[in-house]
């Protein structure tokens, strides 16, 4: 009887000792990276991608900054079309010193959720000033959004303090369908 516990003893040892912790844990990494790989392909497969155009008009007001801290601020609130998302209200906050700092920060407000973008500052060609503007998530269908776009703004003003504006551009945005 002592003989067979101590075998079994030994035997209980060997495989105990035998067996790598890493061979125990390599099926779970594989199966971790699999389930990774598999949302991946499934976050691209439900994702598009849209050439956009887009056009838009409305007002602006200089108005006393509380969101563009040392800057004027201009608030520009209008509609904008786009021929795949249609018609939508657009909000934008034109922080600026009129001279060489401008940058917007602004929302598209759709049917199916609303699209944040942002610019970091403004820019000169032969035709006019443009802005590169990046799109940055938003909610609904454009949680997660990104995109570029260079738009071209125009404004009149009617006095020193109100005016209106008009806007083109084109890029594209990549949102969950």
């Amino acid at each position: 009887m002592k003989t067979k516990m101590l075998i079994m003893l030994a035997l209980s040892a060997m495989i105990f000792l035998g067996c790598s912790r890493d061979a125990l844990d390599d099926p779970m990494i594989e199966a971790a990276d699999l389930e990774m790989n598999l949302n991946d392909e499934n976050t691209k497969m439900d994702r598009m991608t849209l050439a956009i155009q887009m056009k838009g008009y409305g007002t602006m007001e200089v108005v006393k900054p509380f969101s563009c801290m040392r800057l004027d601020q201009i608030n520009m609130e209008g509609v904008s079309k786009e021929l795949s998302l249609g018609e939508f209200k657009t909000t934008i906050t034109n922080c600026t010193n009129f001279l060489d700092e401008d940058y917007l920060k602004g929302r598209h407000f759709t049917a199916t959720g609303e699209l944040y973008f942002y610019s970091e500052k403004f820019h000169e060609d032969k035709e006019s000033k443009w802005y590169a503007i990046y799109f940055d998530g938003g909610t609904g269908k454009f949680q997660g959004a990104v995109g570029e776009m260079k738009i071209y703004i125009d404004g009149k003003w009617d006095d020193a303090l109100r005016g209106t504006y008009s806007y083109y551009g084109d890029g594209y945005l990549e949102f969950v369908k």
